[in-house]
């Protein structure tokens, strides 16, 4: 017998209003290193997303195929360790990263 499962969407910070925060900078620094790098901050949340959860696929949630693209630019970019402490250490407090969950995605990595 397969055993179902239910999948579903997963936000690693957190769902649409915070996402909406971090591109104006209004949380987080997300919108400043994007900055600083020269990058959207869609393409940085890409990158950060790759960085910890090597495992999974992230999906932009986009309309226009200008938004894709520039999401995907994120597979090229470069974080250091200290750069992904520094976005880690501006996320809210009620997002869904955690050492439990940064445990569980590593798991196959």
């Amino acid at each position: 017998m397969i055993k179902q499962r239910k999948l579903g969407p997963w936000s690693p910070l957190g769902g649409g209003s915070n996402f909406k925060k971090l591109a104006t900078g209004d949380l987080g620094i997300f919108k400043e290193m994007a900055d600083r790098k020269g990058v959207s901050v869609y393409a940085l949340t890409i990158a950060w997303h790759l960085n910890q959860f090597p495992t999974s696929i992230p999906i932009p949630g986009a309309s226009r195929v200008s938004s894709i693209l520039d999401s995907l630019a994120g597979v090229d970019i470069s974080l250091t360790a200290e750069e992904i402490q520094e976005l880690n250490a501006s996320c809210p407090t009620d997002t869904p990263i955690n050492s439990e969950l940064l445990d569980i995605a590593t798991l196959g990595a």
